[in-house]
Parts: structure tokens; sequence; C-alpha cells
């Protein structure tokens, strides 16, 4: 049970995470979740992170929805 572990067990499921799910599992502040992306899970532990963006219009506003997942 360390959050690494827990982050990237959220990150291996079909439907991945966004920084806002990891931030409430976590506690962490979403440039720290940006931080770990880049720092641990890439650079340091080599896995592959992907991002999808998808829109959403909802009476007349456009909202994102960005989540992220490992690949392989």
């Amino acid at each position: 049970g360390t959050k690494q572990a827990t982050v990237i067990e959220m990150l291996k499921r079909p439907e991945g995470a966004t920084i806002e799910e990891i931030t409430q599992k976590t506690g962490w502040l979403s440039h720290t979740v940006r931080g770990f992306f880049a720092g641990t899970l890439k650079k340091k532990l080599g896995l592959d992170l992907t991002r999808n963006k998808t829109q959403t219009t909802d009476s007349n506003q456009v909202s994102s929805t960005t989540t992220y997942r490992l690949v392989g």
C-alpha cells in the first residue's frame, strides 16, 4: 500500500485515471501528480503513459476531461 503503488494500479485500469481522481485518492496536489508522471513513472521506472482528452458539451458549455493510462 504505498501511494506510488496506488497510483500505478489506478493507471493500469482499462479506463485509466484523471489527475483529479489521483489527487482525491492520494492527497497530492495536481502538480505533484504531474511531477510523479514525468519523474517516477517515465524517467525512473521507464513506463509509458498515454493521455486521452475527451470533450463534452452540456448546456452550451464545453468541458474536457483528460484521462491517463499506462500502456503495456
